[in-house]
């Protein structure tokens, strides 16, 4: 990659929190058969050796992979380069956030051990700079837990959750909406543990924050009615989980439309709760529309 556009590119990861979820959508938009020729007879001709061949779908999923290999190549050799020529590593805030960006790029490549020691380098750091209690502390500790989780380290993973709560609940206060997402982490971890009465505990407080922090009408109030229903669904308690899916349909339909993904998994958890009840009826039509609105958006 060409220096100046290799520096553009880091730029835009370490300084847009939208910088991580543009590069993977673009990434996964990868489409070897829309792809040109300065000759479109040479083009005819490759497009039907793939298609002879390995496929459209097999060859894109490679290309992908080969973009994600190159992509961790100039990354990691860009926080080495950092490291050498740090005149103070322990609080070097620069580095700390590459460390972020690189761990959170690993994290998505699927390499969560790789991922979980820069989120702890870039925590060494935080803590330096600022101590325990700040939010650039926080949100790592918020970052390793959710690592943590992944790896299968439930116990170490619900206390670095902790950790990021209890300094938000201090720094931004307790109706804060970060204070809501680590909450939300908690129970999604709670969830996944089996401790379902516990995560529904903490999906209940993260509503109650967002309510009153973001109103009504968002997209985070909807998901903790998701999350919520889906948590009322492990208990058995199909009636109540029967409402809160409902309320996060209602929410997905105003912000998004019937078109969308979220929308497609409240008409999923809708249709399953309705089987577990025995209304095989609604169950299918319910299933059946997330299945169409998926179908829509595969294309």
């Amino acid at each position: 990659m060409p220096p100046d556009e290799k520096k553009a590119f880091l730029n835009a990861m370490e300084n847009s929190s939208e910088g991580i979820d543009q590069l993977y959508s673009f990434l996964a938009k990868t489409r070897v058969e829309n792809a040109q020729a300065s000759v479109e007879e040479d083009r005819v001709r490759i497009l039907k050796l793939i298609e002879e061949g390995p496929g459209y779908d097999t060859l894109n999923h490679a290309v992908n992979d080969c973009l994600r290999d190159w992509l961790k190549q100039v990354i990691v050799i860009e926080v080495e380069s950092r490291e050498r020529n740090s005149s103070n590593v322990q609080h070097d805030l620069d580095l700390a956030r590459l460390y972020s960006v690189v761990a959170e790029i690993l994290f998505r490549n699927g390499e969560k051990d790789q991922s979980l020691q820069l989120f702890e380098k870039a925590l060494n750091i935080h803590k330096s700079v600022y101590g325990e209690e700040h939010e650039s502390t926080a949100t790592t500790y918020n970052s390793i837990g959710v690592n943590l989780k992944h790896l299968e380290r439930y116990d170490e993973a619900i206390e670095a959750y902790s950790k990021a709560a209890l300094i938000r609940e201090k720094v931004l206060g307790k109706n804060s909406p970060e204070c809501a997402s680590t909450y939300n982490n908690l129970g999604s971890l709670y969830s996944k543990m089996n401790r379902y009465n516990d995560g529904l505990e903490q999906f209940q407080k993260a509503l109650d924050i967002r309510i009153h922090a973001l109103g009504k009408m968002h997209a985070d109030v909807a998901n903790s009615y998701s999350n919520i229903g889906g948590a009322l669904y492990q208990l058995g308690r199909y009636k109540e989980a029967q409402i809160e899916h409902k309320k996060g349909l209602d929410i997905k339909l105003k912000l998004y439309g019937e078109d969308h993904p979220d929308t497609a998994a409240s008409y999923e958890n809708i249709g399953l709760v309705y089987k577990e009840e025995g209304d095989t009826k609604a169950a299918i039509e319910n299933l059946e529309k997330a299945y169409s609105i998926r179908a829509i958006q595969s294309r």
